[in-house]
C-alpha cells in the first residue's frame, strides 16, 4: 500500500478529490463526489492498493474504505465531454478495480477493468486555485487522450520535509528558532496526515516578516550572445518547473538578475543539457533534458531563488509553506531520477510557449558550437 495523488498531465497542479461524506456502506450506483481540486490535500490522497490479480484500487485516505469507483456504462467511442460516472463505494468491488497504463510519453492512465477501453478522464479548465468544494470534472472517456493522461505520485513524506526544514534554517540563520519552532506545523501543511487545519493556517498568517540579510550580489558575468540564451533557458525552466508545483506569476526579471551571475561560470557545461533539449524529436527527451538542466543549478540557485520568493507572498508563513514544499517535491523529483516529474510536465511543455521559444534561441545562438 502506497500513499499517492492522482495529478492530471494536462492541467498542472490539478489533482483528483474525492469526498466520500455519508458512504457508510456499499450501495449499487455509489456515493460521494469526486471532482478536481487546485493542490493536494487530505481529500485529494489515496491509498493505492496492488491486489492479487494484478489490478490496482484506489482507498481515500480521508475516508476510511471508500474507494473510487468507475461506471463506465454507454462509454463505448469517445465524447467530446466525457461520459460515464466516477464516485465513491464503500469496499471494493469490480467497478473498484483499474489496470494502471503506461503510455509511452512518461504519464499514466486508470483503465477501468469491467469497461473495455475505458479510463478515467480530469477535465481542470479553470482549476486554477483551490476551492472549498472542488471544482472541475472527473468523469470516464473512450481511449487514451491528453485529459486521460495522468500522473499518479507518491505524496511527500515526513523527511523530506523535514530535509527541506533543515536546509532551509541552515541558509537562514537569522530565521532559524523560528522556522524550527514551526516545524510540526509546516509538517503537517506538507504532507499526510495533514494535521495543520485551514483555521491553525488562517492564524500562521498572521505572523511577521523578520528582515534578512539583503541577497548576496554575485559579480556579474559577461556573457556572449549563446551564454545569453542558456541563461534564460535556465530562467524559464525554473519558472516552469515552479509553475508544476502551484507557484505563479513568478518575475521573471528579477529571477534573472538573481539566477545569472550564480550559474555564469557553469554555463558552458549547461549547453549540452540546452542541446538535448533543441535535438530531442518527443516531448518526453524534452521533459528528461529539462530535468538534467534543474538538476545541473538547482544547488547554486536555491537560497537566492527561496529569498526572492519573499516579495512574491503575503505572509511569512505563505513563504515558509511554499519553500518547504517546492524544496521537497524537487527533492522527490530527484529521487525518483525524474520519473515523477516527466508524467507531470511532459504534456505542459507543449503549451510553454515563452520556454520553448528560449531554447529555439538557444538552438540559433549556439549553432557555431554545436
Amino acid at each position: 500500500m502506497t500513499l499517492v495523488q492522482i495529478r492530471s498531465a494536462q492541467f498542472s497542479n490539478v489533482l483528483l478529490r474525492l469526498d466520500g461524506h455519508d458512504v457508510s456502506h456499499p450501495t449499487p450506483d455509489g456515493g460521494g463526489t469526486v471532482n478536481c481540486q487546485y493542490g493536494p490535500g487530505p481529500w485529494e490522497t489515496f491509498r493505492q492498493i496492488d491486489n492479487v490479480d494484478g489490478t490496482v484500487s484506489f482507498e481515500s485516505y480521508s475516508f476510511a474504505n471508500v474507494f473510487l469507483r468507475m461506471a463506465g456504462a454507454g462509454v463505448t467511442h469517445p465524447l467530446g465531454n466525457g461520459g460515464g460516472h466516477i464516485n465513491g463505494q464503500y469496499s471494493a468491488g469490480p467497478y473498484e478495480k483499474f489496470t494502471l497504463v503506461h503510455n509511452d510519453d512518461g504519464t499514466q492512465s486508470i483503465a477501468s477493468t469491467v469497461f473495455s477501453n475505458v479510463h478515467l478522464r480530469i477535465d481542470g479548465d479553470g482549476v486554477t486555485t483551490p476551492a472549498p468544494d472542488g471544482a472541475g470534472v472527473a468523469n470516464c472517456q473512450y481511449g487514451i487522450g491528453p485529459y486521460e493522461k495522468l500522473a499518479v505520485c507518491d505524496c511527500l513524506t515526513h523527511q523530506q520535509a523535514n530535509d527541506a526544514i533543515d536546509q532551509l534554517a541552515s541558509w537562514f540563520p537569522d530565521e532559524a528558532a523560528k522556522i524550527q519552532a514551526y516545524r510540526a506545523q509546516l509538517v503537517g501543511a506538507c504532507c499526510p496526515p495533514y494535521t495543520t487545519s485551514a483555521e491553525l493556517e488562517a492564524s500562521l498568517r498572521a505572523i511577521p516578516f523578520a528582515s534578512l540579510t539583503a541577497i548576496e550580489e554575485e559579480e556579474d558575468v559577461e556573457l556572449d550572445p549563446c551564454q545569453t540564451a542558456v541563461a534564460w533557458a535556465v530562467v524559464d525552466s525554473v519558472v516552469f518547473a515552479l509553475g508544476l508545483i502551484g507557484l505563479r506569476g513568478l518575475n521573471r526579471a528579477r529571477i534573472q538578475r538573481v539566477i545569472t551571475p550564480r550559474i555564469g561560470r557553469m554555463i558552458n557545461g549547461l549547453r549540452r543539457s540546452c542541446r538535448f533539449f533543441v535535438n530531442s524529436p518527443t516531448m518526453l527527451g524534452k521533459a528528461r533534458a529539462l530535468f538534467a538542466l534543474l538538476s545541473q543549478v538547482w544547488s547554486a540557485i536555491g537560497q537566492a531563488l527561496w529569498q526572492l520568493m519573499r516579495d512574491s507572498v503575503s505572509s511569512w508563513w505563505e513563504w515558509l509553506k511554499i519553500v518547504v514544499i517546492s524544496m521537497a517535491q524537487f527533492a522527490a523529483w530527484f529521487a525518483t531520477e525524474g520519473v515523477a516529474f516527466f508524467a507531470e510536465c511532459v504534456l505542459v511543455l507543449v503549451s510553454a510557449v515563452q520556454l520553448l521559444e528560449d531554447f529555439a534561441t538557444v538552438g540559433r545562438e549556439c549553432s557555431a558550437d554545436a
